[in-house]
């Protein structure tokens, strides 16, 4: 049986570096359970259910083609490696690094967050530019929705939406409104299945200020 998760970035706080691993409480590994009724360990992370995890260490992904008609396509594909790319060189510890790797596929016209237990499914990042579905989240940067086994908590599919239909994004330091890749290297987090940090220096955090 497949569960959905969805996991998304607001806009009131800062959204700093990546922290290392090694301090626990920069990221919280999402889990199978979902409520209050999970509880929450010391540090605030779901104390139970099984942790998200994807079963291969090599992960594809796509990007929607024609990308946002608000900013260059080459430098959206920049941003969108340079996201992935900063979960692959994560420390976690005791001389130890992040073990996935992220390998980008042909560009998809799929703009259809689903997935299909019985047939092909790509993993993409995309944007909606004219309509944000999910009704009174206007503040909502980015949603990250993973579909995982419901009692392994191995993730199957999972693809990000960018909500370019209600924020700037900007691609470089000058003139930012909020950055792309900063909010996406976020959203990746999710896709690995992590989920959100107390922590408001961690790049998990919940939230984000404009202009940082």
């Amino acid at each position: 049986m497949n569960s959905v998760v969805q996991l998304a970035l607001t806009v009131t706080a800062a959204l700093m570096l990546l922290a290392s691993a090694g301090d626990g409480y920069a990221f919280c590994r999402s889990t199978t359970c979902k409520g209050e009724a999970c509880g929450a360990d010391s540090e605030g992370c779901a104390a139970s259910g099984a942790k998200l995890f994807w079963k291969t260490h090599c992960i594809g992904y796509s990007m929607q083609g024609n990308g946002t008609q608000n900013l260059p396509m080459d430098k959206v594909r920049q941003a969108v490696r340079a996201a992935f790319a900063a979960w692959s060189d994560v420390d976690c510890g005791d001389g130890k690094t992040a073990s996935l790797t992220f390998g980008e596929l042909i560009d998809t016209s799929c703009i259809n967050v689903e997935y299909d237990p019985n047939g092909a499914n790509v993993n993409v990042v995309l944007f909606r530019d004219n309509d944000w579905k999910y009704k009174n989240t206007d503040n909502t940067l980015a949603k990250a929705i993973a579909h995982y086994d419901s009692k392994s908590g191995e993730i199957v599919d999972a693809d990000i939406e960018v909500n370019s239909a209600s924020n700037q994004f900007t691609i470089s330091a000058k003139d930012a409104q909020f950055d792309l890749q900063t909010v996406l290297t976020h959203e990746v987090g999710h896709f690995i299945g992590l989920g959100h940090s107390a922590d408001s220096d961690a790049v998990m955090y919940a939230s984000y200020e404009r202009g940082s």
